[in-house]
């Protein structure tokens, strides 16, 4: 049976209620089940339909404490499934704990939820122009850094003729590429197939579709190349203190790279960074074994996961919607330290 060119998957359709109304579950199913979209895109998403959803509640929708806890059970159920799915990647995260501090400031105010909540998913469903967000919902800025702000700094530090290794499927990174090549750079581009999550064959699929030229090596011939490149281009799902979550196979090759003297930058925005400091891998991982193996022997264990934490050490620079930037600076302007307790914690509970 032939490898899928994308790594993709099409989950068995379920009915809806008969009474035409769908739950928040249900609305989010898609996006939480997504598993080829970028974590940007899914936390837009997530706000569309969150937004939508909400807009059907009524006006008086949780404007009493009684009802602000019943409403906060109702969200955390409803939105279980796509954190679970998708919360681990850094702008998903940011996301949803965006979401619950917006609650949780609004469900202590005479009003209610319901129009905070609207008012601070369409800052994150739409990608509005405006200067750096401070974290805080309900004030001004763009939620989700503009990858061009990021790229533009990146080709900064590019030489014309470089050649370029690119790991990891990132908006940044291929924003970066294209805006290099528009620049007259020529950049000679190195992509590996990036198995297990196919992330090589999508990046290439885009650049060439924006008229880069890109050359896909299987992902164990990428290891002997590394010396021949100008400089690796890495792209990044999550981001802590001490490290980043990357397709598997990352720590390797960065290894290789110091060994090589290549230097490594990851490109990345504030949105990068997992609320509280701490990474986790998708659970996912390893109960979706499919895509290492579809239909194994039963003597056959499958380790599928196909993301690992890496050291932020093997990253030479940092490059972010400021430029370079040390990590330890980065860090600072960005990590939120205390993430949001949920929307029904039990805490909440015992003070209504």
């Amino acid at each position: 049976m032939p490898e899928p060119t994308t790594w993709t998957w099409t989950p068995p359709a379920r009915e809806e209620p008969s009474s035409g109304v769908r739950s928040l579950a249900d609305r989010l199913r898609a996006c939480a089940e997504d598993r080829a979209s970028s974590a940007r895109a899914l936390a837009r998403e997530a706000a569309r339909e969150l937004r939508a959803w909400i807009a059907e509640r009524p006006r008086g929708w949780g404007e009493t404490p009684a009802a602000s806890t019943s409403v906060g059970l109702e969200l955390e159920g409803g939105l279980r499934p796509w954190a679970e799915g998708q919360a681990w990647r850094g702008p998903c995260a940011l996301f949803l704990d965006s979401l619950r501090r917006a609650f949780l400031e609004a469900s202590d105010g005479a009003q209610g939820p319901r129009d905070a909540l609207l008012a601070e998913l369409t800052a994150w469903s739409e990608e509005r122009d405006g200067g750096e967000w401070d974290g805080r919902p309900g004030t001004t800025g763009r939620r989700l850094p503009d990858p061009g702000v990021i790229a533009a700094r990146a080709v900064e530090q590019l030489e014309r003729g470089e050649a370029l290794l690119v790991h990891g499927y990132s908006e940044e990174v291929i924003a970066a590429v294209v805006a290099a090549q528009q620049a007259g750079l020529a950049p000679q581009v190195i992509v590996g197939a990036g198995a297990p999550d196919q992330s090589g064959k999508r990046t290439a699929r885009e650049l060439s579709g924006r008229g880069v030229a890109v050359r896909v090596l299987w992902d164990a011939v990428v290891l002997s190349r590394v010396a021949d490149c100008d400089r690796l281009w890495l792209g990044l799902e999550a981001l802590a203190p001490d490290r980043f979550v990357g397709v598997v196979g990352t720590s390797t090759l960065l290894g290789e790279a110091a060994r090589a003297e290549v230097p490594v930058q990851a490109l990345c925005g504030r949105d990068a960074w997992m609320p509280g400091g701490e990474l986790e891998l998708p659970t996912w991982g390893e109960q979706e074994s499919w895509s290492l193996w579809s239909h194994p022997p039963e003597e056959v264990a499958l380790e599928s996961q196909p993301f690992e934490a890496v050291h932020c050490e093997l990253v030479g620079s940092w490059i972010t919607e400021r430029g370079l930037e040390s990590l330890a600076d980065f860090s600072l302007r960005a990590l939120t330290l205390e993430p949001a307790p949920p929307c029904a914690s039990p805490g909440r509970e015992a003070e209504h």
